[in-house]
């Protein structure tokens, strides 16, 4: 398998806080377009804050609030950050994510410690829920495994205590380690020589005061004393007389107990939000409280006090949260941004790119009542379009929710889009324009009135047509024409789960299903009633190649620049090259490309589901699936590359859609996790060679050692790099409208120091003359 250019170009994360560069990315290079709208958890250093959202980390400098942002593509080793915790004393920020894996983040890279992510002799899901610096290098852990000391120089584990419950919180107090459990808490001297055997661990039931089981959620040491909730009251205690300090309302619980600043802040939350408010309440050294920052405190998780007074809150709701004078507003910070980790689908729009950020709940087009909307990326700034910020699409005047799918007329640059729950809009780029019931044929399920499902939508750019799947409707094919009008089409054997719909170059409508297969639509004249025509495509069980589809449940369809239809089921892909032929099962049965793969060959990903399916300018197959995304050849046979969480910055296996800006060839990836890209090599190209052949890195210095592209040659062209004496030292072809060259010669050794002149053939025939397209320059 030929080594994958993107795959070499991942860097070595020297500075995990360096400022990525979003104007421009190298070949391979990947970069991040996370949501920053809420934190789950915040920390402190004495010069920055430290927000953590579920998929990053946000580092604000608390002189001049400029930020850094910091996720997988930066080095960390996932998205699902649970909690962060600045040590002071190692320099090093702790990430705990929802699987108990550990980073340390310093100035000198990221390590990665998945001793207790890995340990199989207890839980099989580990969880840490606290974490609580516990020296000059180490810090106390714990979790619903118990507890363990991490020496944070060696990054070795010194002790783990397993309790057999569920420990909340960890704090030490006058020389005894305390453990907030859901049983009560416990304590031991930090000395103790057999810390790791439970047994000999204390019950705290302060004199008889506390039952033989009650839980403890939060506790933290303050002016001498140790302050805990047990069941919805808070306590003191100095090491000898427990004291009621506040009791809660009966459906609200301490969230946390944090004392970094002067005051003692107590963050409680709700049982039921419905019926009672989430609040923080400060105090002071004579445990009076006020509340603070009115607004801040919705769904809270935790909160800090800086040396300025300043509070800063992690809370579930929109934005960022500073409490920063008692009896004042909340102060909020924005950061632009996604609006949430949604991706449905990516619209490609000349330099913009569109996302629709709802998904149909487990792939069954069940609606969701999502307002996350649209989102826009434009010259690295997003522009937002729901109900929280646009009038149209929320009450009274209005309400879009759960879209889906986007696509475009490139000639108005009206943009469409498809909801699982409202119809059909369009957006003029001031106005939104909503097809139901009211003024259109689509039409609600008979047993869900008023919930217009749409399976997919898209744009004919050859007539201006607008075809519209109307999922689950009796009538569930619809076309609106360019004067406004309608005209709609029954499907075969009353079937209504008609989901995703592409065109091939013959006109003929390719439409996917649910779990019913795959149908191929004739439109006939349009003009003319009746001269349409149907054809079911099924699974077929025989096992041969040549066998139809491989599942009945159809996730994705794509045409290929050959005008071959690529169909993702649940058990691998489809292909149907049939051009007029396509209602002629004996000429088009389809075919399951067969891979091979260690010596063995097989059904291409026949095990696994594909979810999104796109093509590059080089007629490669990208293929994202349960698994990650897989990089095939023109013809599927040949594995290019495999991107997975493991050995990629991918944020998560499960890919809900691809998209690849065609003049470019960034390549865009919606992932269960959130959205983000990488620089593809490559690109779409053209029949000729451009004017302006562009060789990028050009000079190449001598620290560079990594791809050379070649753009605007001509589509697939066969391209020779020389010598100005004729020594040819490259050869190979394009991919699309740009070629790779890794800057060496046939032997792998880089070239001298020269100048190297760029051959291509100007057309896509072999047979034309070469013409020298461009030079490099190469520095040693």
């Amino acid at each position: 398998m030929r080594a994958f250019t993107l795959l070499f170009s991942l860097l070595i994360v020297v500075s995990a806080w360096s400022q990525t560069d979003t104007t421009a990315l190298a070949i391979g290079e990947w970069r991040s377009h996370l949501p920053y709208k809420y934190a789950v958890s915040v920390t402190q250093s004495d010069d920055f804050i430290f927000y953590a959202t579920p998929w990053s980390i946000l580092r604000l400098d608390k002189e001049d609030g400029s930020q850094r942002r910091i996720s997988k593509v930066e080095g960390l080793s996932r998205a699902g950050m649970e909690r962060i915790v600045w040590h002071e004393g190692a320099q090093t920020l702790l990430v705990v994510y929802d699987n108990s894996l550990i980073d340390l983040v310093r100035e000198d890279g990221i390590f990665a410690l998945p001793d207790i992510k890995n340990f199989s002799g207890i839980l099989a899901e580990k969880l840490i829920r606290d974490v609580h610096v516990n020296g000059e290098n180490t810090t106390l852990l714990v979790g619903n495994f118990g507890l363990t000391e991490l020496d944070l120089e060696q990054r070795l584990f010194n002790f783990t205590t397993f309790t057999g419950n569920d420990v909340l919180g960890v704090e030490v107090f006058q020389n005894q380690i305390y453990l907030a459990t859901d049983e009560g808490m416990y304590r031991s001297p930090v000395d103790n020589p057999f810390l790791e055997n439970f047994t000999t661990w204390e019950f705290f039931d302060a004199d008889g005061i506390f039952p033989a089981d009650y839980t403890v959620r939060a506790l933290t040491v303050w002016n001498d004393a140790l302050y805990f909730e047990a069941e919805r009251v808070l306590f003191k205690w100095d090491g000898s007389v427990l004291t009621d300090v506040l009791e809660l309302a009966p459906d609200q619980f301490a969230k946390y107990l944090t004392a970094e600043g002067e005051r003692l802040i107590l963050g409680v939350a709700c049982d039921d939000y419905d019926d009672c408010e989430a609040e923080a309440y400060f105090f002071t050294d004579d445990e009076t409280f006020g509340t603070g920052g009115w607004g801040c405190h919705s769904r809270p998780f935790y909160g800090i006090e800086d040396e300025r007074g300043d509070v800063w809150l992690a809370d579930q709701f929109q934005d960022f949260r500073i409490s920063r004078d008692d009896g004042e507003p909340c102060d909020r910070k924005t950061f632009n941004s996604m609006p949430s980790h949604e991706v449905a689908e990516i619209l490609l729009e000349g330099n913009r790119v569109w996302v629709a950020t709802n998904g149909p709940t487990s792939q069954i087009f069940f609606y969701r009542f999502n307002d996350d909307g649209l989102a826009v990326l434009e010259n690295n700034e997003w522009t937002i379009y729901n109900a929280r910020n646009t009038s149209q699409l929320a009450p009274p005047t209005g309400r879009i929710r759960d879209i889906f799918a986007v696509d475009h007329d490139p000639e108005t640059g009206i943009l469409y889009g498809a909801s699982l729950l409202e119809g059909v809009f369009e957006f003029d780029g001031e106005n939104f324009t909503l097809y139901n019931e009211t003024n259109s044929p689509l039409r609600a399920p008979t047993n869900d009135q008023g919930r217009i499902r749409i399976g997919d939508i898209f744009f004919d750019e050859e007539t201006g047509n607008l075809w519209v799947t109307n999922y689950l409707s009796n009538v569930p094919l619809h076309v609106r024409f360019p004067d406004g009008t309608w005209d709609s089409f029954a499907a075969p054997d009353g079937q209504t789960q008609l989901t995703n719909i592409v065109k091939d170059p013959s006109g003929f409508f390719w439409i996917t299903t649910v779990e019913s297969g795959l149908y191929l639509f004739d439109p006939g004249d349009l003009a003319t009633t009746g001269d349409e025509r149907w054809r079911a495509i099924t699974q077929s069980g025989n096992g041969e190649e040549q066998a139809g589809l491989p599942s009945n449940r159809t996730f994705s369809i794509a045409t290929d620049r050959d005008g071959g239809v690529w169909v993702g089921t649940e058990q691998g892909v489809a292909v149907f090259e049939c051009g007029g032929s396509a209602f002629d099962p004996a000429v088009c049965p389809g075919i399951k490309p067969i891979f091979v793969q260690d010596g063995i060959p097989g059904f291409l990903l026949e095990t696994t589901s594909v979810r999104a399916i796109e093509i590059d300018g080089g007629n490669r197959k990208w293929l994202g699936t349960d698994a990650g995304i897989f990089v095939q050849s023109p013809n599927g046979r040949e594995q290019i590359a495999h991107f997975n969480e493991e050995n990629s910055p991918l944020f998560d296996n499960v890919i809900r859609d691809i998209a690849i800006q065609p003049t470019t060839g960034e390549v865009f990836v919606g992932t269960n996790r959130g959205l983000q890209s990488f620089l593809g090599e490559a690109v779409q190209g053209r029949l000729f060679n451009s004017e302006s052949v562009t060789v990028y890195p050009n000079p190449v210095r001598p620290e560079y050692d990594g791809p050379i592209a070649i753009r605007g040659v001509a589509q697939d062209a066969n391209v020779k790099i020389t010598d100005v004496t004729g020594q040819l030292v490259y050869e190979g072809e394009a991919l699309g409208g740009q070629a790779i060259w890794n800057g060496r010669d046939y032997t792998g050794r880089r070239v001298n120091t020269g100048v190297y002149l760029i051959y291509a053939t100007n057309t896509n025939r072999r047979d034309q003359a070469e013409a020298v397209v461009g030079r490099v320059l190469v520095i040693n």
